[in-house]
């Protein structure tokens, strides 16, 4: 994808105690020049919007292979 800056998403998975993990994504972005923040601030809401959905959908997929893996080792 091109666009005004370099971009890229982090992702972590952290055992928690109750054994659950935390899921967190950061997205980072170096805008080159003005259009780089423009870009970014302008399209914000959006990415909000796609990111969330994104690490909320990975969250329930990693649910879903988790139950069915538990239930092949049973």
């Amino acid at each position: 994808m091109k666009v005004p800056g370099k971009a890229w998403l982090e992702f972590q998975s952290i055992p928690q105690l109750n054994q659950k993990t935390l899921l967190t994504q950061t997205a980072y972005f170096a805008p080159y020049g003005f259009l780089g923040f423009l870009y970014w601030y302008t399209l914000y809401p959006i990415h909000s919007f796609i990111f969330s959905g994104m690490i909320r959908k990975l969250a329930e997929r990693a649910q879903a292979l988790s139950s069915t893996m538990r239930l092949n080792h049973e």
